[in-house]
């Protein structure tokens, strides 16, 4: 048979084969968009609207699954929490679609500057999470360093008291072993460097 071909009917047939047979292929036609349409419903609620990558709920949930796998496999995780510096007033300032569209851009370099197997997550308005899986504190410092440069390279328009209108961006980072609490010492580490 020929690629595509679902079935045949042999000569001579039945009226009734005919119509089986269409009512078998738009079933099946049917159950396929269904599934289709069922497996876009579940990437939307998994993903975030503006940035396209996962939302809140979704990188939570595999923060504290990748936590308990290193704890039976052994194997290191980092964890990179971004804040975009002065973005709240930005977004103020500017209007949401404006901030829609950098926060949109932020999330797209921070996507193409990491692996497949790493997770990305926008964890609120003005911060991003990076789950980076067995990369090393070199690696992952590499990758901290690269997001900054290429965000903090973003030239936006508009007047804010931003150092040539461009965004700073403040990264805590985290090393995980099995045992070790990774988010608050992301989070110790972001406000450090906040200060």
């Amino acid at each position: 048979m020929k690629e595509g071909v679902r079935d045949f009917i042999v000569k001579p047939f039945e009226v009734d084969e005919i119509v089986d047979a269409i009512d078998k292929v738009i079933k099946e036609q049917i159950t396929f968009k269904k599934k289709s349409i069922r497996k876009k419903q579940e990437n939307l609620l998994l993903l975030d609207e503006i940035t396209g990558v996962y939302n809140k709920d979704y990188f939570f949930e595999a923060l504290d699954q990748e936590i308990r796998r290193i704890r039976r496999y052994k194997y290191n995780i980092s964890l990179l929490l971004i804040s975009i510096d002065g973005f709240d007033k930005f977004n103020k300032e500017q209007g949401t679609e404006y901030g829609d569209k950098i926060i949109n851009k932020i999330g797209q370099i921070i996507l193409e500057n990491v692996r497949e197997v790493d997770i990305v997550g926008r964890i609120s308005k003005e911060e991003f999470g990076v789950l980076l899986l067995n990369a090393g504190d070199e690696k992952t410092l590499e990758v901290a360093e690269r997001i900054k440069l290429l965000v903090e390279g973003i030239k936006f328009e508009g007047k804010l008291k931003q150092k040539d209108n461009r965004f700073i961006v403040s990264i805590g980072m985290s090393f995980c072993q099995p045992g070790k609490e990774l988010m608050k010492e992301a989070q110790l580490a972001l406000k450090k460097v906040k200060r």
